[in-house]
């Protein structure tokens, strides 16, 4: 399949920012594990997460499909969003992971493993996004998407989803 590079945003720029929500996600799991020593309910309260990720749409659950990985790609992200709908609702955008002519198995495939190998927990790439960390460090209720996307725009890439209602510095 081809992707025209004016397309590959809508397809990059949300798995980038999934796999960096999973991540975070992730280390707020260890420190919350690490601070209750080793209580996996107090862990999983929803306090210890600036966002939720529904266990079954992790990205090492979606790491592990071999066939319809755009269908599983497609799902993960829905449910993240309605897992969040006051901060992620729409921020995935709607791109078209289910079309094999463009996006075959094979080439999700190889973009799932190559951002598998980076770990962009908070601590390990604080600078991911650039001005946007502050998306991430902020109580859920005060994020706001187009920070995020301000940021990376702000390192040369263009607003994958700016909200209309909101003005960007």
């Amino acid at each position: 399949g081809y992707i025209d590079a004016g397309d590959y945003k809508q397809f990059i720029l949300p798995l980038l920012f999934y796999k960096r929500l999973c991540d975070v996600y992730d280390e707020e799991l260890a420190d919350a594990l690490e601070e209750s020593g080793g209580d996996q309910e107090y862990a999983a309260l929803p306090e210890q997460h600036r966002f939720q990720i529904p266990e079954d749409a992790h990205w090492k659950v979606t790491r592990t499909k071999v066939k319809n990985v755009g269908k599983a790609i497609q799902d993960a992200l829905r449910a993240i969003e309605k897992a969040n709908p006051d901060t992620l609702y729409g921020v995935f955008g709607d791109a078209q992971w289910t079309n094999k002519d463009r996006l075959p198995d094979h080439m999700l495939r190889e973009l799932i493993e190559h951002f598998s190998s980076q770990t962009l927990s908070l601590s390990n790439c604080p600078e991911v996004t650039g001005h946007s960390r502050p998306f991430f460090r902020r109580p859920a209720a005060e994020a706001t998407v187009p920070l995020c996307f301000h940021s990376i725009h702000s390192r040369g890439v263009h607003h994958a989803y700016p909200n209309p209602s909101s003005t960007l510095a």
